[in-house]
């Protein structure tokens, strides 16, 4: 019975044991678990906005960009992952497009030159054409005149050639009548 009794004794104070380690633990456990949850969900959180920052910096600039303000800075982003690959691309579209313009404007300026120029060409062949045109009229003019005092001088040389005519039947008939006088 003292055996008994002893061993007894020794279960229960075994058991007691036990049980203060297995609630221990338990704690422990539930200490861990905790600390777990609050560090993955710390370790979650950082990597989430690791993530989603330079997103949202690319979106950003991105809405910018896209209502035509290209004076935007380099996204600078220090990930060397996808996001990273992601924001390299997006500065060097960024850069292209700024240069894209540049040289549209660029050629526009030599388009607006070329059509000055073009302009300016354009109105001194009108006056050249206009002083030819002018000419011309001059020269018609001239003609006209000339053709005019043509016909005159033709009159004239008509009436010249009726007078020469007279005065050789004049002529004719004086020698004819010096011929009969002599």
């Amino acid at each position: 019975e003292e055996m008994i009794q002893y061993q007894t004794n020794e279960l229960t104070k075994a058991q007691n044991e036990l049980t203060a380690r297995v609630k221990s633990i338990q704690r422990s456990l539930i200490f861990i678990g905790l600390l777990a949850f609050i560090v993955g969900g710390t370790i979650a959180f950082l990597i989430s906005r690791m993530i989603s920052n330079p997103v949202q910096k690319m979106a950003k600039i991105a809405e910018k960009i896209a209502a035509g303000d290209l004076t935007q800075e380099e996204i600078k982003i220090r990930n060397k992952d996808e996001i990273g690959d992601l924001a390299h691309s997006f500065n060097d579209m960024a850069l292209n497009l700024r240069q894209v313009i540049h040289q549209m404007h660029t050629s526009a300026e030599q388009v607006a030159a070329s059509s000055e120029e073009l302009l300016a060409t354009t109105e001194q062949a009108t006056e050249a054409t206009n002083q030819m045109a002018s000419a011309m009229q001059e020269v018609a003019s001239g003609a006209e005149n000339q053709l005019a005092h043509s016909r005159e001088s033709l009159k004239a040389m008509e009436e010249v050639s009726l007078g020469i005519q007279r005065i050789a039947a004049s002529s004719s008939t004086v020698a004819d009548s010096a011929e009969v006088a002599t």
